[in-house]
């Protein structure tokens, strides 16, 4: 059995494979500027937060923090829904992946140069925070962008499941999770399922949009 949408997540990139979004870009230096200007409001945030740490931009901030931040930005934009941040995805193996965001990511150059955002501006902001205190971790973090990402292709009706098992929206979509992410067992996938089980689109308006 295999996810319906073509190709699945299997066979695309891995962690390390993404396109280098530094090398490909060829703007003069000035020019460089995210295409996102709230993507600066947001990592001021996650630093006063203490989720990323240091004063610099994520290109020298690391590789954890960068893929970190893909699935963290996917989660505040789907999950909790920030008011910016609309990037377009792909699958990836470790979660949704946006080129656009990777080359943003490049072209900043410091977290704290920004006024962090305000819960007025945002209001899932604090359960955002709230939950990426909690939950740092890399792979943990991939998962519930994956599911998520999963769970808007069910409700779109791109992506369905046949498994012999009980068809319950949470089951079907932790299994086409798991067939995906079979480095972590499906006990491990549900109880980040549950995590964020709140936060998942429930249900799908005519013509396919997600709500």
């Amino acid at each position: 059995m295999a996810p319906s949408w073509p190709g699945g997540l299997r066979g695309l990139w891995r962690r390390g494979d993404a396109p280098d979004a530094a090398e490909a870009d060829e703007l003069p230096r000035r020019a460089r500027l995210p295409s996102r200007p709230e993507l600066g409001p947001f990592m001021r945030s996650l630093h006063d937060a203490g989720i990323v740490t240091g004063n610099l931009g994520p290109n020298q901030s690391g590789h954890d923090t960068y893929w970190r931040l893909q699935s963290l930005v996917y989660l505040a934009a789907h999950n909790f829904g920030h008011p910016g941040l609309k990037y377009s995805y792909d699958p990836h193996i470790y979660g949704p992946y946006s080129l656009d965001l990777a080359c943003d990511f490049y072209r900043f150059d410091s977290m704290c140069a920004s006024e962090p955002i305000g819960s007025d501006e945002w209001k899932g902001r604090d359960a955002f925070l709230e939950l990426a205190r909690r939950h740092r971790g890399l792979d943990w973090l991939s998962v519930a962008a994956t599911l998520t990402y999963i769970n808007g292709k069910m409700l779109a009706g791109e992506a369905t499941c046949d498994a012999d098992h009980d068809h319950s929206h949470r089951a079907c979509l932790v299994e086409l999770t798991y067939l995906d992410r079979q480095d972590f067992a499906r006990e491990g996938i549900f109880s980040v399922y549950d995590a964020i089980s709140n936060t998942l689109s429930v249900k799908a308006q005519p013509g396919g949009v997600v709500t």
